[in-house]
């Protein structure tokens, strides 16, 4: 178990699964109220009927929810720390270290990257949220 990957997903997990909980639960409840009353009426429960339902409505947050919380994994360091195998190393670890040690251009160039492929999932995440609401 301890040379798998999953204490690391678990450890992941319980530092960033509160966020697609809230908004699940938010996208839930703003459901809307004629299409909540549709599905009770013709008998559509549960999660797969839902989905078939409202699922494109809420597509879009449920994307952005889910790419935020991995940004939010992968700059995640206290707990990766505590239980990662000897030997692994990880990207937040090592900006961390570029930090203290000046490596500014390892730094610098880290930086780009991560803010080039954020902003090129921010604007597919985008792009896509508004072709799926035209239909």
């Amino acid at each position: 178990l301890a040379e798998t990957g999953l204490p690391m997903v678990l450890a992941h997990l319980s530092r960033v699964a509160f966020l697609p909980v809230l908004v699940g639960l938010w996208l839930g409840a703003s459901e809307a109220g004629a299409i909540a009353e549709t599905r009770l009426l013709d008998g559509a429960t549960g999660f797969v009927n839902w989905a078939r339902t409202s699922l494109r409505l809420v597509l879009g947050p449920a994307v952005a929810v889910g790419v935020a919380s991995g940004c939010l994994s992968f700059h995640e360091i206290e707990s990766s720390v505590q239980v990662q195998g000897p030997g692994i190393d990880h990207m937040a670890q090592r900006l961390l270290q570029w930090l203290h040690y000046e490596r500014m251009a390892e730094l610098s160039a880290a930086g780009v990257l991560l803010l080039g492929v954020g902003l090129g999932v921010s604007v597919l995440v985008v792009v896509g949220g508004a072709f799926g609401r035209k239909g």
